[in-house]
């Protein structure tokens, strides 16, 4: 069975070191597991990655995230995007 790696898997040492660094952030440390989720949800919504969002959309959801939770994450990312565009907006 093929392991599915990313496409910088094996392509340069910095390549190998981002997937170390990509699979060790999503272990508990400071933050717990929940908390990261969130957040890369947030960027994901944020920076517009629709594959992202459905994988950390499911990934919370088997983690016991509730939809309301998920639903004002990301509602909460589109306010602060928003903010961030009209400060901007306005310079």
């Amino acid at each position: 069975m093929k392991e599915n790696k990313p496409w910088y898997s094996g392509q340069t040492p910095i390549g190998d070191a981002f997937e170390r660094l990509f699979d060790t952030a999503g272990n508990k440390s400071v933050l717990d597991i929940k908390t990261k989720t969130l957040i890369r949800l947030t960027a994901s919504s944020v920076l517009g990655c629709n594959q992202c969002i459905k994988k950390y959309s499911k990934d919370a959801l088997m983690q016991g995230i509730s939809e309301q939770e998920i639903t004002e994450t990301v509602l909460i990312s589109a306010l602060q995007a928003a903010e961030a565009q009209l400060i901007l907006s306005k310079n």
